[in-house]
């Protein structure tokens, strides 16, 4: 019988305050009440190991905005021995239909193809998958680190981390049948509680710890956030779109719509297996993570916000080396 989340995150902070010292629980267990109430919740990160051992985030910085709003993008040695242990040149699976609903072309369809995708930004894009995904894209933010789309690491909904998916696998800038960077593994998949629980769109957001430093060979993504309006912002999406030759990677872009609290809006054209691409201004900087495409309601294509606290989640994970050895494991 599964367990919920908020059962398990009891018993696992429970375990911590029977081993820390009494002072240290008490800090560490206040910390995250005052950061998670129980209303009002921005970012509640969970994950699961390699392993199948669930993951919790106790806290974020309590000032945040000291530690600054951008991140520089960085584009990489070039140089496969940088990237360490972990790559596989093992031909690529072939990807079935990518997550992400249907195409959401604001016609005429105007994507171009990348042709040369060992060039930056091109190589930092990635195509993911995993056993019960047919493809996602996502972005390196670090040497070791993937950002993309909470649907493309969990299922949503289903209030169990089991439910995380399994078998990632990483493709930096493949071209069709050729991965010139390899592919690398997974050890973390990381999302929000909101997600895991209620596929709530607003915290669609997924992070991966990978098995192998390839960001230093290809590089990564900078990041940015703020709060003023980022409208008519310009940006591209490069990304794995399942309508496209298998492998694929494609790209346009366009002006920011409409810049709501969670979800950037605008009409730069996506299909499914697109989910997960950065949402980056001229300087290689992510703004934003694409999620959805149009609705009846909302005509615009949409990607998660790169909030404050998104960003700062981020940032901190990113620097930390993913964890080889198996067991439960609670993030500073």
């Amino acid at each position: 019988m599964r367990r919920s989340i908020r059962t398990i995150s009891t018993t696992i902070f429970t375990i911590f305050a029977v081993l820390l010292p009494s002072g240290a629980a008490v800090a560490h267990i206040a910390a995250t009440t005052a950061r998670f109430p129980a209303s009002g919740v921005e970012l509640r990160p969970v994950g699961r190991t390699v392993d199948g051992f669930p993951l919790y985030h106790a806290a974020l910085p309590a000032s945040p905005a000291r530690r600054g709003s951008t991140r520089p993008a960085f584009e990489g040695s070039g140089e496969l021995a940088d990237a360490g242990d972990g790559v596989s040149f093992a031909p690529p699976v072939q990807t079935g239909s990518g997550r992400g609903g249907a195409p959401s072309i604001f016609q005429p369809d105007q994507r171009s193809r990348v042709l040369d995708t060992t060039a930056f930004p091109s190589r930092a894009v990635v195509q993911v998958t995993a056993a019960e995904i047919g493809g996602c894209s996502g972005f390196l933010v670090s040497a070791d680190t993937v950002v993309t789309a909470g649907h493309c690491v969990h299922a949503g909904g289903t209030g169990d981390l089991a439910d995380f998916f399994t078998d990632f696998r990483i493709l930096p800038g493949r071209n069709a049948g050729t991965v010139p960077f390899g592919s690398c593994g997974v050890t973390q998949s990381w999302t929000d509680l909101s997600w895991v629980d209620e596929a709530d769109t607003d915290q669609d957001w997924g992070v991966l710890k990978l098995g192998c430093s390839i960001g230093n060979t290809v590089g990564w993504f900078g990041m940015s956030w703020q709060e003023n309006s980022f409208d008519g912002t310009h940006v591209t999406i490069r990304g794995y779109p399942a309508d496209k030759p298998a492998g694929t990677m494609w790209f346009h872009g366009g002006p920011i719509r409409q810049s709501p609290a969670k979800k950037l809006r605008y009409t730069v054209d996506t299909v499914g297996g697109q989910s997960g691409s950065a949402v980056y201004d001229d300087v290689d900087r992510a703004i934003a993570i694409h999620t959805n495409g149009r609705t009846v309601t909302v005509d615009f294509n949409k990607g998660t916000r790169l909030t404050e606290d998104l960003f700062t989640f981020i940032d901190e994970i990113r620097v930390v080396p993913g964890p080889r050895a198996s067991g439960p494991i609670l993030a500073r």
